[in-house]
């Protein structure tokens, strides 16, 4: 009962192979990991990307452009009140009789 090395050689390259499939399959998979990881990341940092265009898109212009028309009549309305003094119906005026009832309301 002699045990040749040709009889277990086919073991040996069997079990060699198996180990080496195992490791070579591990290291794929570890990378196959890293891979959809690094894609699912960039996919997320796309889609924040999106987002923050559409809220500049929808919000931040859209208020941005009320916002300096708002300026514009501000500008407007207090040019017309400093012009206010220089009106010869200033003791009479209807807007600064208004416009400080108004105030009275708020202040209450």
């Amino acid at each position: 009962m002699d045990i040749q090395l040709t009889d277990i050689l086919p073991y040996i390259v069997g079990g060699l192979t198996t180990v080496g499939s195992f490791i070579g399959g591990r290291r794929v998979k570890v990378a196959s990991d890293k891979k959809a990881e690094a894609e699912a990341k960039r996919v997320e940092i796309d889609n924040e990307e999106k987002v923050l265009q559409m809220q500049l898109e929808y919000i931040v212009k859209p208020l941005e452009t009320k916002v300096d028309k708002l300026i514009k009549e501000i500008k407007k309305l207090r040019f017309a009140i400093n012009k206010v003094a220089e009106c010869p119906y200033e003791a009479d005026c209807p807007v600064r009789k208004e416009l400080q009832k108004r105030e009275n309301e708020n202040e209450k």
